[in-house]
């Protein structure tokens, strides 16, 4: 059953399928069972998550004692206390404006039986921009843990791209390494500065002497070490082709700089940037550049800000504009839906754009402006949509409406769904009175 599981996830990129996280045996983490202070098993450094937006992101966490009663029935009481965010490694262009994202804790679940470690399922934002993010995390009655550069999200559609890690000369700066255009470096004899507090200045980097672990993307896999738990050996998870992983290359002799208006690049290593600016209705067109939400559509108790990502070639430049923006939203939904039925929404903007939308607790739906997004609303009554539309060269606009979610019940004398107005309750009194002769 369990290896069927795996072999399921592995070979299929289908809702079931989480971060790139396959198989982590109890047998390869520190002291499992033995109380200690609250430590982020995974992601972390040296073993990060790889995760596109819109996907779950499973995390380990080792607590001090056990959680009583267990977790098992996901009610809401059982997740006090449980929270998490991403914080992204932006640079700041001109501020107020910060990079990150508040991440609710939906399901925590034993990992194995006896251990103090736990999974804590949260899902990435489905417009979060890619890049490099440190994890925090919330648990009850322990302080605060934040792994650095631990998690990575892909954008949609591209293949991530796994390097060996360079050798370092002597001295060398390790932030030389931040904004590359590379998703995890892989490393077999990290240098001691990836193990020192500052934990690699930030860059995402797996750590291949760890004692055993099993990642895969898209069917192909990659084995780390091995080590067997009882019931369950490591050789036999599932494998698939093996993960590519590309050469190293030559160590950057300096990173990138900004010169007025202009980016450069001096080290020789192609970088992907995270530019970040508040979100006050100004475009910022750059040559090549995506634009995301760098604090979600609903920010509160954030600075609104707007996450742009620029491509930046080994030396190569960019140079930065401004346009004054302009852009316009309205929203186009149905006044009432059906609970758990598909609400359908559209944006009709003033140009070209996408569209991010928020709803209830953690509804989320994303895409561009021209297309239809489905909402799936959970709750009862009147509920608000928040929308916010990001143009293509970064401008930004803001719309929200409110819907009437309404009940569905299955009726006594058909298999089809209503909604309980007034006359389907003329129907169910037909429906008796026919079932009663």
């Amino acid at each position: 059953m369990v290896l069927g599981a795996l072999a399921l996830l592995i070979g299929s990129p289908s809702p079931l399928r989480a971060d790139w996280l396959v198989h982590l045996p109890v047998c390869a983490m520190e002291a499992p069972h033995v109380p200690t202070r609250t430590r982020l098993v995974y992601p972390r450094p040296g073993l990060p998550a790889l995760v596109r937006p819109g996907e779950v992101l499973v995390a380990r966490v080792q607590l001090p004692v056990p959680l009583t009663p267990p977790p098992g029935l996901q009610q809401p009481k059982a997740l006090r206390g449980w929270r998490a965010e991403l914080l992204g490694q932006g640079h700041v262009v001109e501020g107020p404006a910060e990079h990150r994202y508040d991440l609710r804790v939906e399901d925590v679940r034993p990992d194995a039986d006896r251990t103090l470690v736990y999974r804590a399922r949260v899902r990435v934002p489905p417009w979060a921009a890619p890049g490099t993010y440190a994890l925090a995390m919330d648990t009850p009655g322990s302080t605060r843990r934040v792994a650095v550069g631990a998690v990575r999200v892909v954008a949609p559609g591209a293949r991530p791209i796994l390097r060996r890690l360079p050798a370092a000369p002597p001295g060398a700066d390790l932030a030389a390494l931040r904004d590359a255009a590379v998703d995890v470096w892989v490393a077999s004899d990290p240098p001691p500065a990836f193990r020192a507090p500052l934990l690699g200045e930030g860059v995402p980097w797996l750590d291949l002497s760890q004692r055993a672990a099993v990642v895969a993307w898209e069917g192909a896999t990659l084995a780390i070490g091995g080590c067997d738990d009882p019931g369950q050996p490591f050789e036999a998870t599932p494998r698939g082709p093996p993960l590519f992983i590309g050469a190293a290359p030559p160590w950057p002799a300096a990173g990138w700089e900004r010169v007025g208006q202009e980016l450069r690049e001096h080290g020789g290593l192609d970088r992907q940037l995270t530019l970040l600016f508040p979100e006050d209705g100004r475009g910022h067109p750059i040559a090549g550049a995506r634009y995301f939400s760098a604090t979600g559509v609903r920010p509160a108790g954030r600075h609104p800000s707007v996450a742009v990502v620029v491509p930046l070639p080994a030396g190569g430049r960019a140079r930065l504009g401004e346009t004054p923006g302009g852009l316009r939203l309205r929203l186009e939904l149905p006044a009432r839906a059906s609970v758990q039925r598909p609400a359908y929404l559209r944006a009709r903007t003033s140009a070209p754009a996408h569209v991010a939308v928020a709803y209830e607790e953690d509804g989320a739906a994303y895409g561009a402006a021209s297309e239809r997004l489905s909402l799936r609303f959970r709750w009862l009554g009147p509920q608000e949509v928040h929308a916010l539309a990001l143009g293509d060269d970064g401008a930004t606009a803001r719309a929200h409406a409110t819907v009437t979610v309404a009940p569905v019940a299955r009726t006594a004398c058909s298999a089809s769904r209503v909604p309980l107005s007034g006359g389907a309750w003329v129907w169910l009194g037909l429906c008796a009175i026919v079932r009663r002769r």
